[in-house]
């Protein structure tokens, strides 16, 4: 039969010689079926990149001291923070407390300080994981990623005596922003 023979250059053609190797290419596994080492990947790195170690978090800088526990105002309104505040205690999870977004969710989200993501569930925006480290003595690196959307933030606040500047850069929409707050006095 015409079909059978060139159905076997075919396979020839693509080094298929083997029955076995016919097989697989005639009934290949489902993408769920496949182990990492089908697809040329090593477990060993893939749990790695699942699960990292943590790291020891560097020694807070002295502007956490005025910083912590103080309430900010958003001047902008633009990232859907409206009131929030952060509580660094000196061990490898900060928290982030914020009226988030047209919903005004009221948030108290976890930020992992040791290279870890800390999830925080949220009634309207789902699970949220938040990781952040001291660039340096008043720059704090917030990165975020809400978990059941593509989206990532990078968020860096640059603290000063008067308030926080921050910048923040989307990664799939490649879009940034800045904006200004200031403390409340309440």
């Amino acid at each position: 039969n015409r079909q059978i023979e060139i159905i076997n250059i075919l396979l020839k053609n693509r080094g298929l010689t083997r029955e076995k190797d016919r097989e697989e290419f005639f009934n290949p596994k489902l993408p769920i079926e496949l182990e990492f080492e089908d697809i040329g990947i090593f477990k060993s790195e893939v749990e790695k990149i699942a699960a990292p170690e943590p790291v020891q978090p560097a020694p807070s800088p002295r502007i956490v001291t005025s910083i912590n526990d103080r309430e900010y105002v958003d001047l902008n309104g633009t990232h859907g923070w409206s009131i929030f505040t952060f509580h660094f205690d000196g061990s490898n999870v900060a928290r982030l407390e914020l009226d988030y977004g047209e919903k005004s969710e009221n948030i108290n989200a976890l930020i992992g300080l040791d290279g870890i993501y800390r999830i925080t569930k949220t009634i309207n925006y789902g699970p949220v994981a938040i990781k952040g480290y001291w660039k340096n003595e008043n720059t704090f690196v917030l990165f975020q990623q809400f978990l059941r959307e593509a989206e990532r933030l990078t968020m860096t606040l640059t603290f000063s005596e008067i308030g926080i500047n921050r910048h923040t850069e989307w990664l799939v929409e490649n879009h940034s922003e800045d904006s200004e707050a200031v403390f409340l006095n309440r």
